[in-house]
């Protein structure tokens, strides 16, 4: 039988993977990083916009529309939609007219996080904005634009490396 000694050390860390500066309470175990310091807070909101006034409408309250980056973010931010809910779909912050981009200009680490439904995304007919169903998941569905849903902010620093995009021009 093999038995080592593992030291637990606790300390203030800034995680570096976030979208904005955040200190959290971490253990530390040879390296490994058991906390994790999710940089969003998202908001759901009940009343069904397009997707560019969804955007506008988390602009103006909060941030910008949700961005998710990892299993972990998709998790916190299904937690924020009530479960007794009619609609299946909402609005995330994902869009695409060439490739797909999150609404907040966000491409460090875990920006290429999808989590697509099998055979999306289509882009049929002129589908470019994306809608995450509350029931499965959270998988990703690419749909159109102009489609009123109830839709997730979140409130957080806005992404360092690159500006904003300002709605879905097609």
């Amino acid at each position: 039988m093999y038995l080592s000694t593992v030291s637990l050390e606790f300390q203030i860390v800034q995680q570096s993977t976030c979208l904005f500066t955040l200190y959290c309470m971490c253990v530390l175990l040879t390296g490994w990083n058991i906390s994790s310091c999710l940089p969003s807070q998202y908001h759901y909101v009940a009343e069904p916009m397009t997707w560019t006034e969804a955007q506008t409408y988390c602009r103006e309250t909060y941030t910008d529309l949700a961005t998710v980056e990892n299993i972990e973010e998709m998790k916190q931010l299904l937690s924020t939609v009530p479960s007794l809910l009619d609609e299946h779909f909402v609005w995330i912050g994902l869009y695409s007219k060439i490739e797909w981009k999150w609404s907040d200009g966000y491409t460090e680490s875990g920006a290429d996080y999808r989590n697509w439904q099998p055979a999306e995304p289509n882009f049929y007919g002129g589908q470019f904005c994306v809608q995450m169903s509350v029931f499965n998941s959270g998988t990703l569905f690419d749909y159109f634009c102009s489609v009123r849903r109830n839709f997730i902010c979140y409130t957080g620093k806005r992404a360092r490396n690159k500006g904003h995009v300002q709605g879905v021009l097609l």
